[in-house]
């Protein structure tokens, strides 16, 4: 998560404190515990490909907050922000720095 993802990220997590969103938060829980320190091998973003989900529901409790006071607009706005965000972040800076893995030259072993 980045930019403003990552704090409605926050937000949902306090706001998931209550007993109808509950069930978000213990989502993440369990798909850290047996996807993070359960499953045998190193740590790696594919033990934890179930929690996007709960990450997701996280992330819109605070935009589904403002749809239901009313203020549409700034919902609408932080949706807006959070899509240009991913979208400038994938498509200017990840992808125009490849990872030094990807051009490093493949090492050949002489006889």
């Amino acid at each position: 998560l980045i930019g403003v993802a990552s704090i409605l990220f926050l937000m949902g997590t306090f706001l998931a404190f209550t007993p109808r969103h509950y069930l978000a938060l213990i989502w993440l829980l369990i798909v850290t515990i047996l996807g993070g320190v359960m499953i045998d091998g190193t740590p790696g973003s594919t033990h934890f490909i179930g929690a996007i989900p709960a990450i997701c529901w996280l992330v819109a409790l605070p935009i589904d907050k403002l749809f239901e006071s009313g203020n549409q607009r700034l919902a609408y706005a932080l949706i807006v922000v959070i899509i240009y965000t991913d979208l400038f972040f994938y498509f200017a800076l990840y992808n125009g720095n490849p990872s030094p893995d990807l051009t490093l030259p493949f090492p050949i072993i002489g006889p």
